[in-house]
Order: structure tokens, then sequence, then C-alpha cells
């Protein structure tokens, strides 16, 4: 049993590995590498996946890419399509009221999941694909759905993932982080700068009492004055309070 659960994530590993650019063909030495695994164990699991059809194999040599059965999954509807209908309409009003980009988050297995994105462009509609997944720490949404995580689950994903370390450089100890995360939860929002140009701002949204997703808007840090700030963050809290509503 335990042979078969490690089959299962190297497996895993090696779709997330070429799903990260499904088009581009990968070799087996690159994929091999990437997942720290044998070649020949590598080579075995890719002839696997390429017999069901989960990944392609271009020519010899040449590389891998995601097979159509791989696309076949993710064409059964979006990840949470349920809650994303229900956030569509509030979502959109916000990115309107931003004139920004608004991305609708949730936590799954220790991984910040984007479940729907509206762009900032003249539609303001749902962007329906592939679930993208990020490390929590790196981003505003990630760490502000950390902050609200039950005290055994985050004690689980910090024994997993362990600390920041380069996503997030001021945390040196669990300590920190807790009194960091505790920090963010109870100003009930946060504000993270991306870089010198972007700065992203994440407010959580509750379903009887507890918090199930983040919404996460991206400001040039150029636009974010004091009076900008509050203006964005006082538009994402009327929208949590819109959806919260659909949802209680």
């Amino acid at each position: 049993m335990k042979l078969a659960i490690q089959v299962l994530d190297r497996a895993f590993d090696i779709l997330e590995r070429v799903a990260a650019a499904p088009e581009t063909p990968r070799s087996l030495g690159e994929i091999a590498d990437q997942t720290k695994l044998h070649p020949a164990t590598c080579a075995r699991i890719l002839k696997d996946l390429v017999a069901r059809g989960y990944v392609e194999q271009i020519a010899h040599k040449k590389g891998y890419i995601l097979g159509p059965l791989a696309y076949a999954l993710s064409a059964k509807g979006a990840y949470r399509r349920d809650l994303s209908n229900i956030c569509e309409l509030p979502l959109s009003s916000l990115a309107k009221k931003a004139g920004q980009s608004v991305i609708l988050t949730v936590l799954s297995q220790g991984r910040r999941i984007v479940i729907c994105e509206l762009d900032s462009g003249s539609n303001w509609q749902i962007q329906d694909q592939p679930a993208q997944t990020f490390d929590p720490y790196q981003t505003a949404t990630g760490r502000l759905l950390l902050a609200f995580m039950e005290d055994d689950h985050l004690t689980d994903f910090i024994q997993n993932r362990g600390l920041p370390g380069s996503c997030w450089p001021e945390i040196q100890s669990e300590s920190q982080l807790r009194k960091t995360l505790e920090k963010i939860r109870n100003d009930g929002s946060f504000i993270l700068s991306k870089s010198s140009e972007i700065v992203g701002l994440a407010w959580p949204i509750q379903q009887r009492g507890q918090v199930i997703a983040a919404m996460g808007i991206p400001l040039p840090s150029s636009q974010l004055t004091r009076e900008t700030r509050a203006t964005v963050l006082s538009a994402m809290k009327e929208t949590a309070q819109a959806i919260e509503k659909k949802l209680n």
C-alpha cells in the first residue's frame, strides 16, 4: 500500500510539472530533475501516463506535453463553480469600482487555488480556466487564508510546508509566523507589496462564521495612496458582505 501511494505521489508530481506549461515540451531529463526522480523511474511513470492519455509524447526524445485526458478532466467544469457562480455579480461590480482585475481564491491541501478571475476589461466576465495553484506564503490572499486557518490545520500546514524562507524573509521562526498571522486575522484584511510596482490587497469571505475564500486585487503601487487604499478596501468589504448574504 505504501509503495502504491508513493507511485501515485510521483505520478502527480510529474503531471503538475507538465501542466505548469501544458503546451511546452519538457524532456525526460528536465522532468526527472524537477521532480527529483531517477530518470529510469520517471520514464516508467511517463510511459504509463502516455498510455492512459494524460501525457503526450511529441516524438522520440522531443519531450512531453499535457495529454487529452487531462484536458477532459478539467472540461468537466471549473473547480468550485458553485462558489464562483454566487460570487460572479458582486465581484463584477467590485472589478468595475476598482478598475483592476479581481481574483477569488481558496486553500486546499496546503495550496492557494485561484478558482476564478475577472479581468479589468470591458466584459467583466469570470474567466474559467484550469485552477492555478500557488504557495500560500507568496501571496496576499494566501497569507490571509492562512491567518484564518484553524489552529490544528495550521500546525499541520507548518509541519508539512515548513517556514516561508525566501517567500517571506521577514519570518524567521514559527512563533513569529503565528504572531504575524494573528495580527493579519485581527486586522481582517491584508496588504502585500509583491514588488516595487505591484501591491496585493486581500479580503476574506465567510460562511457561517468561517472564512472559506479570499478576494484579491493587485494595484499599481503608484496608485496606492492612503485614500485609494481605504476606498478599495471599503469596496472589498461591501462585496464580501453581499456574497456572505448569499452564502448564509
